[in-house]
C-alpha cells in the first residue's frame, strides 16, 4: 500500500474513525498538496490559502484547529476563516481579539464576539489606552469589567472623554487621587461628575483649588457641600480676594478672632469688615493691637462691633433674670357651726 494510503489510515484511526478518511471530499488539488499533513495541518493551510470549500469538509470530519490557525485568520484578516470557525463552536482565544483590536478591525471583532468569548480586562485597558471609545463600550456592552484604575489613566492622559464617561456609566466609583488630580490640574469640569459617580471631596481639595487661584474649582467643590476649614479663609485673606471670603463665609466657614487679627495686622480693612459682619466679636488681643498707632483706625470700627455684641446679650440677660410674680395663695376658711 502506498506511504499516502498509510498516513490516512493513520490519521483516521487517531481521530476514531477508521475508514473515514477515504471517504471526505477534499479537491484532488488540495489532498496532494497536503497528503502529509494531519487534519490541523490541512485546516491550517486551508484557511491560510483561504480554501473554505475543503477547510469546511474537515472541520466537519472533526478536526480541531490550531490556536495559531485561528490567530493567523483575524491578523490576515480572513473574515471568512473566522467566521467559518465562530459558526461551528470553535472558541477564540483573547490573543485572537487583541489582534483584532490592533488591526482596528471591527467586522471581525464583532464576529469573535459572537462566539460568547468576554473580553478579558486587559483587553479593555488596552482600548482605553489606545483611545478607542467604540471598543470600550462594545467590550464593556460583552461583559468586560472596568476598574477605577482605567478611569484614572483616562482622565489623567486626557483620552476621550467618552471614555470616561462609559467607565463611570459602567459603574466604577472614581478614587479619591482622581478627584485630587483634576483639582489639582485645574480640570473642574470633572468634579461635579466625579462627585455624581461616588468620588469624595475633601477641604483639602478646596484649599489646593485656592492655592492655585482656580474659581472654577472652588466653586465647583463648595457647590458638592464641602465645608470650608480655616486654612481655606487664611488663604482667602492673605490673598486680598474679598469675592472667595464671601463665598468661603456663605459655604459655612467658621471665622475667628485670629484671622480677624492677621486681616488687621495686613491691613485687610475688607477682611476685617467681612469678619465682623459674620459674627466675630473681636477680643482683647485685636483691641490692644487696635491701640497701636500704625493700626488706629481700624478702632473705632472694633469698638463698635463690641458694643453691639454687648446690646445684644443685655435683652436676654434681663430676660433671664426677670421673675414672674408670686401667685396669691388662697386660703380655704372653714367656718364652724354652734351646736
Amino acid at each position: 500500500m502506498p506511504r499516502y494510503a498509510d498516513r490516512a489510515r493513520s490519521d483516521a484511526w487517531e481521530a476514531g474513525k477508521p475508514g473515514k478518511a477515504y471517504r471526505l471530499k477534499l479537491s484532488d488539488k488540495f489532498r496532494r498538496a497536503t497528503i502529509d499533513m494531519s487534519r490541523s495541518e490541512q485546516l491550517h493551510y486551508a484557511v491560510h490559502r483561504n480554501n473554505m470549500v475543503d477547510a469546511r469538509v474537515l472541520l466537519e470530519a472533526g478536526a480541531v484547529p490550531f490556536d495559531e490557525t485561528q490567530e493567523k485568520a483575524v491578523e490576515k484578516k480572513k473574515r471568512d476563516g473566522v467566521k467559518l470557525f465562530v459558526d461551528y463552536g470553535i472558541k477564540p482565544t483573547q490573543h485572537a481579539l487583541a489582534l483584532a483590536r490592533h488591526n482596528s478591525d471591527r467586522e471581525t471583532r464583532d464576529i469573535l464576539l459572537r462566539s460568547g468569548i468576554a473580553p478579558c480586562e486587559s483587553e479593555l485597558e488596552y482600548a482605553v489606552w489606545d483611545n478607542k471609545a467604540e471598543w470600550v463600550d462594545t467590550y464593556i456592552k460583552h461583559g468586560a469589567r472596568p476598574t477605577p484604575e482605567m478611569l484614572d489613566f483616562a482622565i489623567r492622559k486626557s483620552r476621550d472623554a467618552q471614555i470616561a464617561l462609559l467607565l463611570l456609566d459602567a459603574g466604577v466609583v472614581p478614587d479619591t487621587k482622581t478627584l485630587e488630580f483634576v483639582v489639582e490640574k485645574k480640570r473642574g469640569y470633572w468634579i461635579e461628575t466625579l462627585v455624581t459617580h461616588g468620588a469624595t471631596p475633601t477641604p483639602e481639595m478646596l484649599n489646593t483649588a485656592l492655592g492655585n487661584k482656580d474659581m472654577e474649582s472652588a466653586q465647583a467643590l463648595i457647590a458638592e457641600d464641602v465645608v470650608p476649614d480655616e486654612w481655606a479663609l487664611v488663604l482667602a485673606i492673605h490673598h486680598r480676594n474679598k469675592a472667595w471670603l464671601e463665598m468661603l463665609l456663605e459655604a459655612k466657614a467658621k471665622p475667628t478672632n485670629d484671622m480677624l487679627y492677621s486681616a488687621i495686622y495686613n491691613y485687610r480693612l475688607e477682611a476685617a469688615e467681612l469678619l465682623i459682619a459674620h459674627g466675630v466679636v473681636p477680643d482683647k488681643a485685636v483691641l490692644k493691637l487696635a491701640d497701636c498707632k500704625d493700626y488706629a483706625r481700624f478702632k473705632p470700627m472694633l469698638v463698635e462691633a463690641v458694643e453691639k455684641a454687648k446690646t445684644a446679650e443685655q435683652p436676654a440677660k434681663k430676660l433671664i433674670l426677670r421673675k414672674a410674680p408670686a401667685a396669691p395663695v388662697r386660703r380655704l376658711v372653714v367656718k364652724r357651726s354652734g351646736l
